[in-house]
């Protein structure tokens, strides 16, 4: 966590054992750094590393959004005016797809 506020943050909703394997001991599951000073522009910003099936759910509602809006061409003009190809698109949403069907595999 970085920038402004950040000492407000709750985390208390990751500290659950039961979100964690039980060779995990004593709250080791998880960690957090804070630091005041903001990530380049941004004025406060986080980063959540988690290697469970916790985001499926969040993955599953982003990647399906982007299909729709690729699909209704919202939004790719300013990124083919600026050289990127429709297959890229194409193979980043096979990319977030794979990795969701890794997670659900763990």
């Amino acid at each position: 966590m970085r920038g402004k506020d950040f000492k407000d943050v709750n985390t208390n909703a990751f500290t659950a054992p039961e979100l964690y394997p039980s060779w995990i001991q004593g709250g080791a599951g998880l960690t957090t750094y804070r630091q005041e000073q903001p990530f380049q522009d941004y004025e406060k910003s986080l980063a959540l590393l988690s290697n469970d099936q916790t985001p499926i759910p969040a993955l599953d509602n982003m990647v399906q959004k982007a299909w729709d809006m690729f699909a209704m061409r919202a939004y790719t003009h300013w990124y083919t005016r600026y050289g990127m190809a429709e297959e890229e698109f194409i193979d980043c949403f096979a990319k977030l797809e794979q990795i969701i069907s890794n997670y659900r595999t763990l």
